[in-house]
């Protein structure tokens, strides 16, 4: 967990930084009056978004108009208009007939809708879609997707444990991976202690597949996973920089890399679970033991004296490495 701070520490002032400009022009904590249907939220830039009263995102349209929308039929499937019921709560909001007779709130002049691929609050996954067309529905400013998205993985992600960044995440889980299978190691003759420091590693690096142990019920190869997922998101923003493409390709690489040694713990703890006698486990206890730590240290494997971001040799270090990189050029 230490070796995260640092990032955290960078990523929390560039975010706050990045966001000053913005935060003259705005009073991102005052809330507007909301419908009952709509409710407001942060986004991790401090851009305030418009969501549904359980939290999901709201977009807008560009092809609508102030008076009328111009998504209907299959688009109003794929993007659900939100119903207007009662009064409006402020001049802000207005009240729009729909080509079916329906009625659909709109903020600013701007009908609101929800995004059926969004799966939990917190994802803004419409954000751009349509060549565009559809952007997250906000109070004033709209967000820096890209800071939105780094945000994520260096400080704050509302699944994750205590709602900490993906990285630190990863980290706390290869942490506990790490002490059981050196316990496993140390066991010597005994299989029964061999199988349960094994189970508790997978539980560290996959709750699914292994529920029960000591591990944050997280697991290091979804928080990776989350890593290669929000840098990948970040890059298709239309407002990227050439430096966060730059670096995004060696996180991506390094994250791929610890979600491959993921995926080869539990093969190899799945064959110590299943092992008759400690002899038969003992080269697969080591095996584990070594993976468990590359897990953040990564590996030199071409012996260059060495550990890069490179396919194969990455580990969380690296990802973390590259990662302070790109958050220190855009701070520039």
């Amino acid at each position: 967990m230490k070796r995260s701070l640092a990032l955290v520490a960078i990523g929390c002032v560039w975010a706050i930084g990045a966001a000053s400009p913005g935060a003259q022009e705005r009073t991102p904590d005052v809330p507007p009056p909301t419908p009952t249907a709509v409710q407001s939220s942060k986004l991790p830039d401090g851009t305030l978004m418009l969501t549904d009263a359980g939290g999901m995102t709201l977009y807008t349209f560009l092809k609508d108009t102030p008076q009328a929308s111009n998504c209907n039929g299959g688009c109003a499937t794929q993007w659900p208009p939100v119903a207007a019921t009662g009064a409006p709560p402020s001049d802000a909001w207005t009240v729009i007939t729909r080509m079916d007779g329906s009625k659909q709130w709109a903020y600013r002049g701007k009908p609101l809708y929800k995004w059926i691929k969004d799966g939990r609050p917190g994802d803004i996954t419409g954000e751009g879609v349509g060549n565009g067309a559809w952007k997250i529905a906000v109070v004033d400013a709209p967000p820096n997707v890209v800071k939105v998205h780094l945000a994520h993985i260096t400080t704050t992600f509302q699944d994750a444990p205590n709602h900490q960044g993906l990285l630190a995440t990863a980290f706390a889980e290869a942490k506990i991976a790490a002490q059981h299978a050196a316990l496993a190691a140390k066991a010597g003759g005994n299989l029964d202690a061999m199988k349960l420091h094994a189970g508790h590693v997978m539980h560290a690096v996959d709750p699914s597949v292994e529920p029960t142990g000591p591990g944050l019920g997280f697991g290091v190869r979804r928080a990776a996973a989350g890593v290669v997922e929000h840098i990948q998101l970040a890059s298709k923003a239309p407002t990227v920089s050439i430096n966060v493409l730059t670096f995004a390709t060696h996180i991506i690489a390094s994250g791929n890399t610890t979600m491959k040694r993921a995926d080869e713990i539990v093969v190899v703890a799945r064959r110590i679970r299943a092992a008759t006698t400690a002899a038969e486990a003992a080269p697969d206890v080591a095996r584990l033991n070594l993976l468990a730590h590359q897990l953040a240290s990564g590996l030199d494997v071409n012996q260059d004296g060495l550990i890069g971001w490179q396919t194969g040799e990455g580990g969380l270090d690296q990802v973390q490495a590259q990662l302070q990189a790109m958050l220190k050029g855009e701070s520039n």
